[in-house]
């Protein structure tokens, strides 16, 4: 592990792990905490978590290609996304209130497949207010929510619709991704 000096307000917190050992990000860019620090001394220094300063989007100037044809396993996930009882079991997991406001947008989501996705992650410092590019591969997502559209990547083998949708809701509304699972067998 590389250990470097910094000015407190330039940490995070990581409780993104998943994404931090992805290879999605680059790690020069970015100062995390030792992992061993405690959570409540963290807080007490003012170091804020990771998920709360980091967003993903679109890469800039990618135009997803949509792919055209008729498939039933994303008209089938579309369709339960949009029931009332996945709506709710969604409602309930949400701790933020912010985002329980947007769970009437869930109704006018699409999933579309689309060729491929191209993503970057921008991070926000809270001390200056500025947003720097921590991208490291650009590819790498299967599933990104872009507006009340869930585009989906072509997939590998073994990797379904409902779990990359599911993954991908987690991350859009802040839910602990112990859920995937259950979400992504209400979605099958």
């Amino acid at each position: 592990s590389r250990g470097k000096l910094v000015f407190v307000s330039e940490l995070f917190q990581n409780d993104l792990p998943w994404l931090v050992n992805s290879g999605r990000l680059n790690l020069r860019r970015l100062h995390l905490v030792h992992p061993k620090l405690p959570r409540e001394l963290c807080e007490q220094l003012g170091i804020g978590m990771l998920s709360n300063s980091i967003c993903e989007k679109l890469e800039n100037g990618f135009l997803p290609r949509i792919v055209n044809v008729s498939d039933s396993g994303l008209e089938q996930t579309q369709s339960n996304i949009r029931s009332k009882h996945f709506l709710g079991t969604v409602k309930q997991l949400i701790d933020e209130q912010k985002y329980i406001q947007k769970i009437d947008d869930m109704r006018n989501f699409s999933v579309v497949r689309v060729t491929d996705l191209r993503t970057q992650f921008v991070l926000s410092k809270k001390d200056t207010g500025e947003v720097v590019d921590v991208t490291g591969e650009k590819m790498g997502s299967f599933c990104f929510i872009d507006g009340n559209r869930i585009l989906v990547a072509n997939l590998p083998i073994g990797i379904t619709v409902e779990l990359v949708v599911a993954a991908s809701l987690c991350d859009y509304f802040r839910i602990d991704r112990k859920s995937v699972a259950g979400l992504s067998g209400m979605l099958a």
